[in-house]
């Protein structure tokens, strides 16, 4: 497959081939460009991360330049990640203050791990759980993560109150982490 691309001042078209990804075996993260213009001097490619999406971002190319602008589906995407990576720091700093002054803390931390493993919705919907229990389910900080990275890479149902709650315990647990950490730490040497 091509495409046609006029130039300024060409009489012939440009063929530009057009990237797209195939049907049903591409990766889902399978990037593919919908649409090549031209445009004065910015050659423009619009894309997508699955073919049944609609475009989640535009990258243009100019005089050597990349520039991405973001949707909202690939902002959504790295405000997930941003709490996927603050979720373990907030609970890594409560776990080793408290470890520091508990011992038998690390023995616990492995089965901690497990039980928050299967209270996450990774091998199952959260739409299991009952409406009226999901705001209390959403304060498990992965939940919000794990639906927020299904909406921007699968095309579920955008979070919404889901993230909002998972993102506001995880902004709890890290604040709280670090003032109990800060008060704890006067006594780190007296105990260890």
């Amino acid at each position: 497959m091509s495409s046609a691309v006029c130039c300024r001042g060409s009489s012939s078209p440009l063929r530009a081939p057009r990237l797209t990804a195939a049907a049903p075996t591409a990766p889902p993260l399978a990037i593919r460009a919908t649409k090549v213009q031209a445009l004065p001097g910015r050659i423009r490619f619009l894309g997508g991360v699955d073919a049944r999406r609609a475009e989640d971002f535009a990258l243009t190319a100019q005089a050597g330049e990349l520039r991405l602008t973001p949707t909202n589906t690939f902002a959504g995407l790295l405000a997930t990640g941003e709490v996927l990576l603050v979720t373990p720091f907030a609970f890594g700093i409560w776990l080793s203050a408290l470890n520091a002054l508990y011992r038998d803390v690390q023995y616990t931390i492995t089965f901690l791990v497990q039980v928050w493993m299967f209270l996450t919705p990774i091998a199952y919907p959260t739409t299991i759980v009952p409406e009226h229990w999901r705001w209390v389910y959403s304060l498990n900080p992965m939940v919000g993560v794990v639906e927020g990275f299904r909406w921007a890479l699968l095309g579920t149902p955008a979070p919404g109150v889901t993230l909002a709650v998972s993102t506001t315990a995880t902004i709890v647990l890290l604040v709280g982490g670090l003032f109990f950490f800060r008060r704890m730490e006067r006594t780190f040497a007296d105990v260890v």
